[in-house]
């Protein structure tokens, strides 16, 4: 029995999320839609305007790392250095360069329940940033994976991004989103522009990838969504009960091995020595 789960499990290159995962990531994921509903309620109830804020790093005094803290951040409405964090209503731009100045570091999303009108990654030159920790950023409109420079959204640890639209190749440059630990991704659409074949999703560990609609039959597994990991794979199925095609990794078999074997040997003892 184990041998049969075992090769189904790499061979068919479909897989399902266990019962006990699948429940944790739903209340994680239901957790989030309740923190984000109260973070747009609260955008409403001030009559949040929108701004455009591009990245300063510290060249305004700030940290030079931290998403939310404003004077990281230039804005078009204050001509100037930011009076304000990024809200729900706001328009962001990330580069390494501001008015020809290089920045040394990119910004990092450590706090939940951050919300956003449009990422731009790599608005003039290359971007990028870090969903770390229980960090949480949802875009509601489009999250643009690089535009004129390169870009790269790095998902690391239990964080969560979700994303209206996840654009890729905007001007034909490519992006990178790169997954780690049991970090998820969700994206209501996923678009690839300008004929781009070059942008990827790497994923690693426990990454889980949603995307809404059934994605299953267009071929992205293992070939634009990707494990990062040495000998791992892409799976996908479409969850017909949430109607979303959801994107997980498959262990190196040498591991799957392994664990078949352990499994093995629990249950020989079993019969060797409780019978």
């Amino acid at each position: 029995m184990i041998l049969y789960f075992v090769f189904r499990l790499v061979f068919s290159g479909r897989v399902s999320v266990p019962a006990e995962k699948r429940k944790c990531m739903r209340e994680k994921e239901n957790k989030m839609k309740k923190i984000l509903t109260l973070v747009a309620l609260v955008a409403i109830a001030t009559g949040a305007q929108a701004d455009t804020l591009t990245w300063g790093s510290s060249l305004g005094g700030g940290d030079g790392t931290t998403f939310a803290t404003n004077n990281n951040w230039w804005s078009a409405d204050d001509a100037g250095l930011s009076t304000h964090a990024p809200t729900a209503a706001d328009f962001v731009a990330i580069d390494d360069d501001l008015f020809t100045n290089p920045l040394a570091t990119m910004p990092t999303v450590s706090a939940g329940g951050q919300q956003i009108t449009q990422l731009i990654l790599g608005a003039e030159s290359a971007g990028q940033l870090g969903v770390v920790g229980s960090g949480s950023l949802t875009v509601t409109g489009g999250a643009y994976i690089s535009h004129l420079g390169t870009g790269t959204l790095n998902l690391s640890d239990t964080s969560y991004f979700l994303a209206g639209n996840l654009i890729f190749g905007n001007t034909g440059v490519s992006g990178v989103v790169n997954m780690t630990g049991s970090s998820i991704l969700h994206a209501g659409v996923l678009t690839y522009l300008n004929g781009d074949v070059t942008s990827t999703i790497n994923m690693t560990d426990s990454a889980w990838l949603i995307i809404n609609g059934d994605q299953s039959g267009m071929g992205y597994e293992n070939s634009r969504i990707l494990a990062s990991g040495a000998g791992e794979s892409i799976a996908v199925v479409y969850n017909a009960t949430d109607l979303r095609t959801e994107y997980t990794v498959i262990p190196e078999p040498a591991t799957l091995s392994l664990v078949a074997l352990l499994g093995g040997g629990m249950l020989w003892i079993r019969k060797r020595f409780m019978i």
